[in-house]
């Protein structure tokens, strides 16, 4: 903002005409010059008090707005689900604490769907030994044994890979599955901001350890300790960068609006699907299901969650949303206001009915 003191003072404005201007040219426009300097300190002083108080009274607000605008969402056309009749590729960007974990238990299980072989990479050097057969599979070019079968491949862990990796794969496999007629299909999860700092701090920070190994400090599950590791828009940073940097180099460091905002849109590109982890039970899962199975029974039927912190610690000492003070969960708000964000966007720009053949 321009204020009075930086702009020049009025003898400066005026000796800047040129000395060919007429006396009376130059009274006129001195009068003119001061006139505009007095406005213009009467807007600054009024621009200036207004931004004070909107200062203040976003310092009072109880519930914090994102610090960035959401885009206003551009509607996808109308598309068709794929069929997956003759086997294909399903690809699954699992970010941590999103509820991957219940969808790798359901669609693992060959009683449910007997065609989907679902694998894991854990790694960029598994998810590279995949990318060639995936070739094979999408340019129908493999004597692997998949008959109907549908390869389902997660990415996963604290060595995976993050988007911009991914980015130029997605790409070549989607040219390669439309060029020879192969179905293939990807999707994500988001989850609200205050859900998943709780999750993640159970899961990664809380004592005891919930892995094999935790390599770095834990805590007790106190909101404190909540507060105090909760880290800035940490879903966008996951989908931004690969995880080996995050997690093994410790390489941590906040993501950029500009960071966050162009993630977004290339998951847009690559994602035929982004769904939320509190609508997973009643939209991606049973549009899942449909998608491999066409049974419209088993799409609408109960699916059963997996939650991994449930089963290696005890549920009364672990922290819960629905029990943080409000200023805890405005604070983690106002650290996530980039995920808050995309994660409303999801909301709006992925809706069941854009698929033209789900019943």
């Amino acid at each position: 903002m321009v204020t009075p003191t930086s702009l020049d003072p009025p003898s400066l404005l005026v000796s800047h005409i040129p000395p060919t201007v007429s006396s009376a040219a130059a009274s006129r426009r001195r009068s003119l010059m001061l006139v505009f300097l007095a406005v213009g300190f009467c807007l600054g002083s009024l621009f200036s008090e207004s931004v004070g108080l909107s200062t203040l009274a976003d310092q009072a607000m109880t519930t914090l707005e994102p610090m960035f605008p959401a885009k206003q969402p551009e509607p996808f056309k109308l598309k068709r689900l794929p069929t997956f009749e003759e086997g294909g590729v399903v690809i699954f960007f699992h970010v941590a604490k999103t509820g991957g974990t219940s969808i790798r238990s359901i669609f693992s299980d060959r009683n449910l769907y007997p065609t989907v072989a679902l694998e894991t990479a854990y790694n960029a050097t598994a998810f590279l030994g995949r990318a060639k057969l995936i070739d094979r599979i999408l340019t129908k070019n493999t004597t692997r044994p998949i008959g109907k079968n549908v390869l389902f491949l997660e990415t996963h862990g604290l060595n995976s890979p993050g988007m911009p990796f991914l980015h130029p794969y997605l790409k070549k496999w989607r040219r390669l599955a439309e060029e020879h007629g192969t179905s293939f299909f990807t999707f994500t999860l988001m989850r609200d901001p205050v859900a998943y700092a709780v999750s993640y701090f159970n899961f990664f920070n809380a004592e005891p350890c919930t892995l094999a190994n935790c390599p770095w400090r834990l805590y007790e599950p106190t909101e404190g300790n909540l507060i105090h590791t909760t880290e800035a828009n940490n879903q966008c940073l996951l989908q931004a960068r690969d995880h080996w940097g995050i997690f093994l180099m410790k390489n941590r460091t906040a993501p950029s609006q500009q960071e966050c905002t162009s993630v977004y849109e290339t998951m847009r590109q690559d994602m035929d699907w982004m769904g939320t982890t509190e609508a997973m039970s009643y939209k991606t899962l049973p549009l899942l299901t449909y998608m491999l199975t066409h049974n419209v029974s088993q799409a609408n039927a109960a699916l059963p969650a997996f939650n991994v912190v449930q089963q290696t610690k005890v549920e009364s000492k672990t922290l819960s949303s629905k029990h943080l003070r409000p200023t805890t969960v405005n604070y983690i708000r106002m650290l996530s206001s980039l995920d808050q964000d995309n994660y409303e966007r999801i909301q709006q720009e992925y809706t069941l009915d854009m698929w033209e053949n789900v019943p």
